[in-house]
């Protein structure tokens, strides 16, 4: 069977430092991963990166991952990126994982199987825990994905950024908006569920993000805050949506919101993510705090002020 026969597509993306030499690394040890999934089917690889950086492609990406296809296309985003990659892949289903995550053996075989196993879910999320074992990780981890985790195969209404398998046909009638950065998948999820599209969540996609430590947050923070306001101008349907004329006063309510959907968040999923109960008290403050880092983003976007440079796209 030829790679345009395959039985599915996994398609690479890097948000993160893309044309250095950290992020290509990362990216090594993601095509290192791939070429260990236990799947037995063909699979199409492909990476696709932004054309100003042709040059700067590492040659030995190929000799990790035979067979692996280099697209390019002028795309300021990750999103545009993901985007042009679906457009350019092959198979039915088309399974999306960012460059500085590393998929367990199983990540493949079980996306595949739960999108053959329900013809009516469109996009099915996974679990998304941060490299290392330490009690940073284990907190972050939590506070950053509660919100889409749990211990089994369940309906979801959110489209993770990272780790998520499509069916191709459903993500070419809806793509990722290019411009709200790392919400896209909120509002492709939004979406897809007005028009009765269902989403799932299944645990064993497991994937190791890299945790570059705390000294990121507050960029991540920053951009999170900014795609929250821009989000709701491209949605009116969002919740707050239609109280951002209110302008920069709203930002308070926003927080206050969004911290207390997380503090729930953490105590129901802390299980799951393997936060012991005596390190909750501990992943609720840094909810609180890493939920306030998002300030300045908001502020930025409520005076449609651009961003300095960035490690992330």
């Amino acid at each position: 069977m030829t790679q345009g026969e395959a039985a599915v597509s996994v398609l690479i993306v890097s948000d993160y430092a893309p044309g250095q030499d950290r992020g290509w690394d990362l990216l090594r040890r993601t095509l290192r991963a791939m070429a260990k999934l236990e799947f037995d089917e063909p699979v199409e690889f492909l990476y696709c990166e932004d054309a100003q950086y042709r040059d700067r492609v590492p040659p030995d990406l190929t000799a990790i991952l035979p067979g692996l296809r280099i697209l390019f296309a002028k795309a300021n985003s990750a999103n545009a990126l993901k985007n042009a990659g679906v457009r350019a892949s092959r198979a039915e289903f088309v399974a999306s994982v960012d460059a500085d995550c590393v998929p367990a053996p199983g990540w493949l075989a079980a996306a595949v199987e739960t999108l053959r196993a329900h013809p009516d879910v469109a996009v099915v999320s996974g679990r998304t825990r941060y490299a290392g074992n330490g009690r940073s990780q284990r907190i972050l981890g939590l506070v950053d994905r509660a919100q889409i985790d749990s211990n089994r195969i369940r309906e979801s209404t959110f489209v993770s950024n990272n780790n998520c398998a499509y069916r191709r046909s459903v993500y070419l009638e809806h793509p990722l908006h290019e411009e709200v950065s790392f919400f896209a998948g909120k509002l492709q999820g939004e979406k897809l569920r007005r028009l009765g599209h269902r989403l799932l969540f299944d645990p064993r996609m497991t994937v190791h993000h890299w945790w570059d430590g705390w000294s990121t947050q507050r960029e991540y923070r920053r951009q999170l805050g900014y795609s929250v306001v821009a989000m709701r101008r491209v949605d009116p349907e969002l919740r707050f949506s239609k109280l951002l004329r209110i302008g920069p006063l709203l930002i308070p309510a926003m927080v206050a919101y969004r911290t207390a959907r997380r503090v729930f968040e953490v105590c129901r999923s802390a299980r799951h993510l393997d936060v012991r109960w005596y390190e909750v008290p501990l992943a609720l403050a840094s909810a609180v705090i890493l939920h306030l880092l998002e300030v300045p983003g908001m502020w930025n976007a409520f005076r449609n002020e651009a961003f300095d440079s960035t490690l992330f796209r």
